[in-house]
């Protein structure tokens, strides 16, 4: 009697784990990588990103941004890039983490989930998590590399994509120059 319920069990077991796999296989599918050779990354996208570019005035100097874009099961997955018009010192740098920080908040440190700092590739970064409002949240990832601005962010439902967006920002490479 007592074996009949621990095969009972592991069937149970080796069932759910198996609708885990079959999930987890699914959310991946469509999952793509993409590359920018401009941008000197590669990432891994839910559909083909759409390309903007955009002019902006940082300081009185106008830079070109890029940014890519995907939809996806009711969130938005971009990776931006810009680059300044010279290398920044690690206290510049530090300056426009925060920078991007209050940017992010919008002026209210109450809605930050949770910040720390990262590196990536061997180049410094930050990883923030910002509550918008109760349907929207960020999670955001910026890089610094040499004089080039990277931003990854997803906007999503709180506590509904994290896989997902665990997958987004794992995946993010740094191509070297050749």
């Amino acid at each position: 009697m007592q074996s009949h319920t621990v095969e009972k069990l592991a069937l149970m077991v080796a069932f759910v784990a198996t609708g885990m796999l079959i999930l987890k296989k699914a959310e991946t599918a469509g999952w793509k990588k993409f590359a920018s050779a401009d941008g000197r990354f590669t990432v891994m996208m839910p559909d083909h990103p759409h390309e903007e570019r955009r002019l902006i005035t940082i300081n009185g100097v106008q830079l070109e941004s890029r940014t890519f874009s995907a939809d996806h099961r009711d969130a938005n997955y971009t990776v931006a890039y810009v680059d300044g018009p010279a290398t920044l010192s690690a206290d510049a740098s530090e300056k426009m983490f925060d920078e991007q920080r209050r940017a992010l908040v919008q002026g209210d440190e109450s809605r930050m989930l949770s910040a720390e700092k990262i590196m990536i590739g061997g180049y410094p970064g930050h990883k923030y998590q910002v509550r918008i409002d109760e349907h929207l949240q960020a999670d955001e990832q910026v890089l610094l590399v040499r004089r080039r601005f990277y931003s990854l962010l997803v906007l999503h439902d709180p506590g509904s994509q994290e896989p997902a967006v665990n997958r987004f920002f794992d995946s993010f490479t740094l191509q070297s120059r050749e």
